[in-house]
């Protein structure tokens, strides 16, 4: 009998320590150009990684000027009896939408993300459809919401949040666009209210791992341990996607182990400087016979070091080019390709005025078969 037992739990041991580490893995550069990944288009729950879209919008809203950080907002009896875990709203207080952010992506607050849902639009139901509507914009095709929070069905007798890495990655994307975002996110503690209960951030890493700025946690049965983590060390960042991670602490140790090879195996370089002209072209009604164009900006990129995959570089022109140009006009665009997908396109330009020579010049050029 003794002999059965130890066997069994020797099985068990092998199940939970020996286990699938994950469902679904991402590693990004800060583009969204994908460096690794696993089951990246597989539908999982997303648990409160649902709340990014949440505040994604309201952070919207603030720039379109429907709604300003320092607003109050009265705690509805709604709020406060959303399951989960709490910020601890009470019924009738008042906080600023700038806390209730605060709340929601730091202490993942339920409460907080139906308020903030509910001020927005005016009940969850209308939110989500914002939520649904802004997923369809961002091309997040296999990521269908149901709530403002990422709670599952038994507590909120709705369908199952769900998404995929690559999904969430997009939506990642663009929620760093918001710097107020980073800023929240990257808090380490935080406290509705001065003399009040303090929450420290549930993202095990900030404070602790260098360079590591945000973004989201996301648990609960269904899910088990889903993470979007971002961090910058040496002008490199990455985004970290794990999905379904069977312990909290076999995610962190994962997202450690690959950002910490990440920093070894991947480095930034520069493959065109906008100081250095990229290509030359022909141009027509020009006292000059030709014109050099310049990317607009320096083309960045992140690759191994020992990379054998090869970068292509494909210029896309006018069949033409006529004068007059003006200093910084876009004549065409050049696209990157590297490892079979484009991951960069960049406008080429001029980068000084070209002025166009009179009729009768031209008519010279003509009759002397363009030596003039």
């Amino acid at each position: 009998m003794v002999k059965k037992m130890v066997i069994l739990f020797l099985i068990l041991c092998n199940l939970i320590l020996g286990g699938e580490e994950y469902k679904a893995q991402i590693l990004s550069d800060e583009n969204g150009n994908i460096l690794e990944g696993e089951n990246i288009n597989l539908q999982h729950p997303l648990a409160s990684l649902t709340k990014m879209m949440t505040s994604l919008i309201v952070l919207e809203k603030i720039k379109e000027g429907e709604l300003r950080l320092e607003d109050e907002i009265r705690i509805s009896r709604q709020a406060t009896n959303i399951k989960g875990s709490s910020a601890r709203l009470k019924k009738g207080e008042k906080i600023s939408i700038e806390k209730l952010l605060e709340a929601t992506i730091v202490r993942s607050g339920n409460d907080a993300s139906y308020q903030l849902a509910e001020k927005v639009a005016g009940n969850e139901e209308k939110f989500v459809k914002i939520m649904n509507e802004k997923a369809k914009e961002l091309e997040m095709t296999q990521t269908k919401f149901y709530t403002s929070t990422g709670l599952p069905p038994n507590m909120t007798g709705k369908k199952m949040d769900v998404g995929t890495a690559n999904d969430i990655l997009k939506l990642a994307i663009e929620i760093m666009k918001y710097p107020k975002y980073i800023e929240i996110s990257k808090k380490e503690k935080i406290s509705l209210k001065d003399g009040g209960v303090v929450f420290r951030n549930r993202n095990n890493f900030i404070g602790k791992y260098e360079g590591v700025d945000g973004l989201k946690t996301g648990h609960h049965s269904k899910a088990n341990y889903n993470l979007v983590i971002t961090v910058k060390q040496n002008g490199l960042r990455f985004i970290e996607i794990i999905l379904g991670s069977p312990t909290e602490k076999i995610r962190d140790e994962k997202v450690k182990e690959v950002l910490d090879i990440a920093y070894e195996k991947y480095k930034k370089i520069k493959i065109a400087d906008k100081n250095e002209y990229a290509i030359t072209r022909n141009i027509k009604g020009a006292k000059q016979k030709e014109i050099k164009l310049y990317v607009e900006k320096d083309i960045l990129i992140v690759k191994e070091d020992a990379e054998k995959w090869k970068l292509y570089k494909t210029a896309y022109l006018p069949q033409e080019i006529k004068a007059p140009i003006k200093k910084g006009e876009k004549i065409g665009y050049i696209e990157i390709e590297y490892r079979g997908n484009i991951i960069k396109k960049v406008n080429l330009i001029s980068i000084e005025d070209v002025a166009e020579i009179s009729k009768i010049r031209k008519l010279l050029r003509v009759l002397t078969f363009n030596l003039l």
